[in-house]
């Protein structure tokens, strides 16, 4: 369990990694995709290569479907087992692209957008991944913004402070929400 903010966090971006390499704690997917879309995305010593499967899929629309059908719902499932574990009154749901999705079930009471600028997002996936602008941009094309959408999300924060900050703003949030959900319900 990743504990951000103060609040248990699932990570969707880091279950799905896991999902890429056997293990009895979570699903195998790697040989379904590699089945499905016919092409081997392992490296000359038989392990799993990220950049392979991301070049491939995220430059064509009709693979990215395939593998996200794969794994959304093993993704799904994995946070439903973990949330069952869990006994906090507020748990993170954490993802980059589950509003992007249509096939992606809404499992989340309240949408916190973390938003950054452009160039700022670009610098960060940059270092985290290694990889040029141009690529870490296409990344980006593939996400909506806060404007695309608006009519999904709850509250805004512009991942631009430090942390101390973010952290307050983000409990400001869930206090919001949580004093609207009592009074909701003693109406």
């Amino acid at each position: 369990m990743i504990v951000k903010a103060g609040f248990p966090c699932y990570d969707a971006d880091s279950a799905v990694k896991k999902f890429y390499y056997p293990s009895d704690a979570h699903p195998f997917l790697l040989p379904e995709i590699e089945e499905k879309l016919q092409q081997n995305y392992r490296d000359e010593k038989d392990q799993f290569s990220p950049s392979k499967l991301a070049t491939d899929i995220f430059n064509n629309p009709s693979k990215l479907k395939i593998v996200e059908d794969i794994v959304f719902p093993a993704l799904v499932q994995d946070f439903m087992d973990w949330k069952a574990l869990q006994t906090a009154p507020v748990l993170v749901f954490e993802s980059a692209t589950a509003l992007d999705k249509p096939n992606f079930p809404k499992i989340w009471d309240i949408c916190v957008y973390i938003d950054a600028p452009l160039e700022l997002r670009l610098q960060r996936i940059c270092s985290r991944d290694g990889i040029s602008q141009e690529r870490a941009l296409e990344r980006i094309k593939l996400q909506g913004s806060a404007q695309q959408h608006r009519d999904k999300i709850d509250a805004v924060i512009m991942n631009t402070a430090q942390p101390p900050q973010m952290l307050s703003q983000f409990q400001q949030i869930i206090k919001n929400f949580r004093s609207d959900k009592t009074a909701s319900l003693k109406a």
